[in-house]
């Protein structure tokens, strides 16, 4: 596959690295949605899960 071999990366590592993704983004989601009904709980979780993903792919994207 052209995208596997663009990033260097077997399929299990691609699957794996997605993987790691979805469960950050699936973790800030939770975490908003609590924070949606207890305002006091995760006042700033999701958004640092946020900016640490987003400084990871500005990463990537530089190497690129």
């Amino acid at each position: 596959m052209k995208h596997l071999k663009e990033n260097n990366l077997t399929y299990f590592q691609h699957f794996k690295q997605a993987m790691g993704y979805y469960a950050a983004i699936q973790t800030a989601a939770f975490c908003v949605f609590v924070h949606a009904f207890v305002p006091s709980l995760f006042e700033c979780t999701a958004s640092k899960i946020i900016k640490k993903l987003a400084e990871h792919f500005k990463q990537r994207h530089k190497e690129e």
